[in-house]
């Protein structure tokens, strides 16, 4: 269905950085992303989320 979100796990590339996005969360994976990148300059990707 449309506009379904499942959890996701973004990971720093570059260090030990990660956080765990959840369907109900206010901020989306890009949000983490650019965050992260932006104070860091670090590469940061997001993954599915292991159960």
């Amino acid at each position: 269905m449309a506009g379904d979100r499942n959890r996701v796990r973004v990971e720093c590339t570059e260090c030990p950085f990660v956080e765990v996005i959840e369907p109900d969360d206010e901020r989306r994976p890009a949000d983490v992303i650019i965050d992260h990148g932006s104070e860091t300059g670090h590469i940061v990707v997001p993954r599915p989320a292991e159960e």
